[in-house]
């Protein structure tokens, strides 16, 4: 269930997309820039460590951290 794993778990996109709360399109945009943090599995399967994604977007995306 993807609705509520553990922070260990795997997440597909539609997952990590409510979690940051945006559409699975930006999130292909963030996969594309390298912004956020993925696992490839084979030709078409992607997954994300739900606890890799939060601390990748905490340090880029600090309130009053120097622009990059």
């Amino acid at each position: 269930n993807s609705a509520n794993p553990p922070d260990g778990d795997l997440l597909d996109k539609p997952a990590v997309a409510r979690l940051l709360g945006i559409s699975v399109r930006t999130l292909d945009g963030l996969m594309a820039t390298r912004k956020v943090p993925y696992l490839k599995i084979g030709r078409k399967i992607v997954r994300f460590h739900r606890q890799d994604v939060i601390a990748h977007l905490r340090e880029r995306f600090q309130v009053g951290a120097n622009p990059r």
